[in-house]
Formats: C-alpha cells, sequence, structure tokens
C-alpha cells in the first residue's frame, strides 16, 4: 500500500472543527497528529501549565511525542484507548487513526488531574522548577479535574472518534485508489487510439504533484542540481484536466533549462487561484545560474514563446502542447534579486461545481 499522509486523507478544515468540538464538550484539550508526533491541527483548549511550562523546551516536546506515540502503538494493539500519565503527571489519552492497521495520526487528548489521587506531584515538579506557590495555584486553576471513572469515559469516547476518522481516512483513500484506477484507464484507452496523452480527465491533484515531483528529483539528480520545492496555497482533491499532458510539458521545462544552463540548485513553488469554477494551476520556478540570467531567459523565451520559430524538436513539441492543448501561458524573465525566472499557468475545472445564488 502506497503511503498518503494524514493530511491528504482528513480535511484539515473539518478535522479541526471536529477537535474544537470535542474540546469544548468535555473542557479538556486535544490535538491530532502525524505518526511522527507532529501536530497537523491547530490545539484545543490546552492549559495554561503545558501551554506555558511543558511544552517550551525540546526536551519536553519529545517526551510527549514519544509518550503519546508509545500509548497510541500499545491502543492500536489493545484496541483500547490508550490511557498514561504524561511525564508531569496529568492524564492523557492518545489514539491511533488508522489505514489498513497502519498508525497514519493519532488523535491525543487530557490533560486533566485525577481528583481520586490529587496534585502533590505535579505541585512539587513546578516547586523544582522554581516556580513561586502564587504562580503554581495560577498554573492550576484552569486545569480540568476528573475521577478516574470520568476519565476512563472521555478515554473511550476519544477511541470512538479515532475510529470515524480512521474510516474517514479510509474512504479518502479508497477514493484516491479509485481516481488513480480511472486515470491509468485514461492513458491505456488513449494510447489504444493512438493520441499521446488523451483527452481531459478527473484527476487527484496530490498525486499529480507527487508523480511530478518525483520526476524532478529525478531530472536534477541526473544533472547534479540541487532541488527545493513549497505548495503556496490549497488546491482542490479533484480537478478536470489532463495531468499526463501538464506533467510531460513541467518535466520538459525542467529538463531543458538544466540541459541547456549551469543552473546549480532550483526552487520550485506550486500555487492554485480560483476564479468561479476555474482554477489556474500555478508554477513558478527560481534559479541561480552563474552565467547571465537575461541571456538565459531570452533563451528560453526564443525557444518556448508562442510564435517561436525555433527548429529544436524538443522544445517544439512542449510548445504545442502548452499552446495548443493546455491553453497555459508561459514567461521567462529575470527576478529583482537577479535569479533566473519561469512562470507557467494552467487553467483546469473544478469538477465540484459552482452555485449560481
Amino acid at each position: 500500500m502506497p503511503y498518503y499522509p494524514i493530511d491528504q486523507l482528513l480535511d484539515k478544515m473539518i478535522t479541526q472543527e471536529f477537535q474544537d468540538a470535542f474540546s469544548e464538550f468535555t473542557g479538556i484539550a486535544s490535538v491530532i497528529t502525524d505518526s511522527s508526533g507532529k501536530q497537523v491541527t491547530h490545539s484545543s483548549n490546552f492549559s495554561r501549565i503545558c501551554r506555558k511550562v511543558l511544552r517550551q523546551s525540546a526536551e519536553n516536546i519529545s517526551k510527549c511525542m514519544s509518550r503519546s506515540a508509545e500509548a497510541s502503538k500499545k491502543s492500536n494493539v489493545t484496541d483500547k484507548p490508550g490511557l498514561y500519565k504524561c511525564h508531569a503527571g496529568l492524564y492523557e489519552i492518545s489514539c491511533p487513526i488508522l489505514l489498513e492497521d497502519i498508525i497514519i495520526g493519532n488523535f491525543i487528548c487530557g490533560q486533566i488531574i485525577c481528583t481520586d489521587e490529587g496534585e502533590e506531584y505535579i505541585k512539587e515538579m513546578l516547586l523544582e522548577m522554581n516556580f513561586t506557590q502564587e504562580h503554581i495555584s495560577e498554573f492550576l486553576s484552569n486545569i480540568k479535574r476528573m475521577t478516574i471513572a470520568e476519565i476512563q469515559k472521555v478515554a473511550d469516547y476519544a477511541f470512538k472518534i479515532s475510529k470515524v476518522l480512521s474510516n474517514i481516512a479510509h474512504k479518502n483513500y479508497i477514493l484516491i485508489k479509485s481516481n488513480r484506477l480511472r486515470l491509468s484507464k485514461a492513458y491505456v484507452e488513449a494510447e489504444e487510439i493512438n493520441l499521446d496523452f488523451g483527452s481531459d480527465v478527473i484527476y487527484n491533484t496530490h498525486e499529480l504533484t507527487s508523480s511530478i515531483l518525483a520526476g524532478i528529483k529525478t531530472i536534477c539528480g541526473q544533472h547534479n542540481v540541487s532541488l527545493d520545492t513549497k505548495v503556496l496555497s490549497v488546491v482542490p482533491d479533484e480537478l478536470l484536466g489532463n495531468p499526463k499532458t501538464i506533467q510531460f510539458v513541467i518535466e520538459g521545462i525542467i529538463s531543458f533549462i538544466v540541459k541547456h544552463s549551469d543552473i546549480k540548485n532550483i526552487l520550485i513553488m506550486f500555487s492554485c487561484t480560483e476564479e468561479y469554477y476555474l482554477y489556474s494551476l500555478s508554477m513558478e520556478i527560481i534559479a541561480e545560474t552563474a552565467s547571465s540570467c537575461s541571456e538565459l531567459s531570452e533563451f528560453m523565451n526564443n525557444c518556448f514563446s508562442e510564435n517561436s520559430e525555433s527548429e529544436n524538436t524538443c522544445s517544439s513539441r512542449i510548445r504545442e502542447e502548452i499552446y495548443n492543448n493546455l491553453n497555459a501561458n508561459i514567461d521567462f524573465g529575470v527576478t529583482s534579486d537577479n535569479k533566473f525566472r519561469v512562470r507557467m499557468t494552467i487553467p483546469q475545472l473544478d469538477v465540484r461545481g459552482k452555485n449560481d445564488e
């Protein structure tokens, strides 16, 4: 099974609302992380002692992450909520978010003082950290207090939520697989009727981006060019367009640049703009070169401008796909800090549709 990060399988906005509602209802802190412990949502209802004291050092954060990861793994084995005490003596709950029994994330909640056990341990710890009694009282004043039976009920509730999130992730994974199969079928059918790239299809944008980046990394590796990438905006999960042609053009442009210049590093930035139901996928390339950036941009414009008369077979083929099949725009230039720049925008359709009302 291919790996898909949790933020590709769960809508962050919906997940955040889900988590916020849980914390508002229970009165306890919560957060969702990926499998490594990195937050994928903003924390909800975190206590002051955790925000201002316990999570102010890399060592303490590492302890928090390792404890929650260990509890989540145990929860996956026992099929029960991972209930444990953090290194500060607060009760925590960690439940795994699964994709076919593989942990892709954790639903973590807690920061609870158990009234059956008291809070002397926490007070002693804070005293050892040289906090005054006044500060300690202030830190502990807003921490949720529950009996062990109440904590167990919340743990069971959190465990059910993690199951729901796992089911949502799995359904989205099935959708991605379905899109991939449909896309593969479209490629095969296109080749059978002797079309190089086929017609527009509904495709998964994350699949396309991952595939493009894999191809670019190979190209850059072959020419000893370092690569950095950034995604500047969120793009819809599905769009209507011609993904195979998009990949051919982008990889072709990158390959042409590194073959015809002495560029040693490239930054590629992907973004998306929306106007009604039309999206424009945008790619911007920023590169440093020892040669003249203006000469390189002039050379590239001569090869790839819409009215170019260049006889280079490779650039002619890419040019045809850019302007005739993708209806895209591309230009080459120089940045204000004297770096080579490429901008390309490709219009796509949003398959979700919009209401006119």
